[in-house]
């Protein structure tokens, strides 16, 4: 429960999890939880609790800056069927991570990405 908000225990324990990861600094974000597919329905506060957003936040906040997760938060960005915010959220982790300022520039982020790769 978080508030009056009733969320199913392996949910909350997984945001959780990440939550004291990124606090304490320990840990490797799966980026398994950053590539799940977006499946809740549109909802508040809530959505803070499905794996990709909880997950980006908590690679950015462990400074999880390897390879595998980038390339996860950048085949992330404009995913169809993902609501808009959740691009904002994976591109607040990737200027965290690498300090590059595209914004809202997925084409940018996506070259940047390319001409980087071997």
């Amino acid at each position: 429960m978080f508030g009056s908000r009733r969320f199913p225990a392996p949910k909350m324990a997984r945001w959780y999890i990440l939550w004291a990861m990124a606090h304490n600094g320990h840990g490797r974000v799966p980026v398994e939880l950053i590539s799940a597919p977006w499946a809740a329905p549109a909802n508040g506060a809530e959505k803070y609790f499905e794996s990709p957003p909880a997950a980006a936040w908590a690679a950015a906040e462990l400074g999880q800056k390897d390879d595998e997760t980038l390339a996860a938060l950048i085949a992330r960005l404009d995913r169809a069927g993902d609501p808009d915010w959740l691009n904002g959220d994976i591109i607040g982790a990737l200027t965290v991570l690498t300090g590059k300022r595209f914004a809202y520039d997925i084409a940018a982020w996506k070259r940047w990405w390319a001409q980087r790769r071997p």
